[in-house]
């Protein structure tokens, strides 16, 4: 479900916008109001809306300089104007503000229709994007983690003294997981330099473990 916000001033105007909406999109968009312009400020930071419709005649602050402010910390929130006077009046301040769409009143119920019918199309393809990418990107996270483990079996075989006792964070990866290095130490026995430069380059996995940076330095000043 998405957010949407009514900001208008005249209380029979916002329950027939209300009632407009209600009739095709009552599934889709949770509905908040606000009765005037510094209000439409005040509900869009805590509700966050993903559509305004927002009356331009306001006492106090103005549709226009409420857009103005909502648009600094919610620059996607679609805003479409609302207003008995004509569009060409206010074509400079809804270009700069980017508004979506400039209603006259009275409304008609096809045109509003239309108009949401579109912009949720528009917000249903962008979750669906967004959803993907946090998948895609939530998939990667496991790999790599896999990826981390399956590298330090590789390290562990590497490892040729056996008084090395594994103890060491790496990354958080598994805090279950430790790499212990205790007794005598020669940094060249170590898988790091036993692989390529490439592979060292692309991935190193002591890279955020500080301990063993300071381990790694110790040993090769001696």
């Amino acid at each position: 479900m998405f957010r949407l916000l009514i900001a208008e001033n005249e209380y029979i105007e916002r329950e027939a916008m209300k009632h407009i909406i209600g009739r095709g999109f009552e599934s889709s968009y949770e509905i908040k109001e606000a009765t005037n312009g510094k209000e439409a400020v005040e509900v869009a930071k805590s509700f966050l809306p993903d559509v305004i419709f927002m009356d331009i005649k306001m006492p106090g602050c103005s549709g226009i300089e409420a857009a103005r402010q909502i648009r600094e910390f919610q620059p996607d929130t679609i805003i479409i104007f609302v207003s008995a006077y004509d569009c060409f009046d206010y074509a400079k301040e809804a270009i700069s503000l980017r508004v979506e769409e400039f209603l006259v009143k009275p409304v008609e119920i096809e045109v509003v229709h239309q108009v949401l019918d579109r912009i949720t199309k528009c917000l249903e393809e962008e979750k669906k994007t967004k959803d993907e990418s946090q998948e895609l990107e939530y998939k990667f996270k496991l790999i790599k983690k896999q990826f981390q483990l399956e590298f330090f079996d590789l390290l562990e075989s590497k490892i040729q003294t056996p008084k090395i006792v594994r103890r060491m964070h790496f990354n958080n990866v598994n805090k279950e997981r430790h790499y212990e290095y205790g007794g005598q130490y020669d940094s060249s026995e170590l898988v790091f330099n036993m692989i390529s430069d490439e592979i060292r380059n692309a991935y190193n996995p002591f890279e955020s473990c500080a301990g063993a940076q300071m381990i790694i330095k110790k040993e090769r000043k001696k």
